[in-house]
């Protein structure tokens, strides 16, 4: 049965690709990604998926801004949490 996911980092190369497995398998798939670190050349391959018009939703907005985040975890089934900084002095200088 086709459910809900969200994927922050879903930009990133792990995340783009839970995205896009979901997707292949049916699901409807929120992506959280600022792109930051994510690359929206990997955003453009998932929107190119079969019924990607339907099911894929990208929010540019951070995983710290709670009130953005409110509406898209809605009705979700599942969250994958991949966003992150993946640089230790860029999570120093700017946490």
């Amino acid at each position: 049965m086709p459910q809900t996911y969200v994927v922050t980092g879903g930009a990133g190369f792990i995340g783009s690709h839970i995205a896009e497995r979901l997707l292949k398998d049916g699901h409807t798939v929120h992506v959280i990604d600022n792109l930051l670190t994510g690359r929206q050349a990997n955003l453009n391959h998932l929107q190119q998926l079969d019924g990607a018009g339907e099911r894929l939703h990208i929010h540019n907005t951070s995983i710290t801004d709670l009130e953005a985040l409110r509406p898209i975890f809605e009705g979700v089934d599942t969250i994958f949490h991949e966003a992150a900084l993946p640089s230790v002095p860029r999570s120093v200088s700017n946490p």
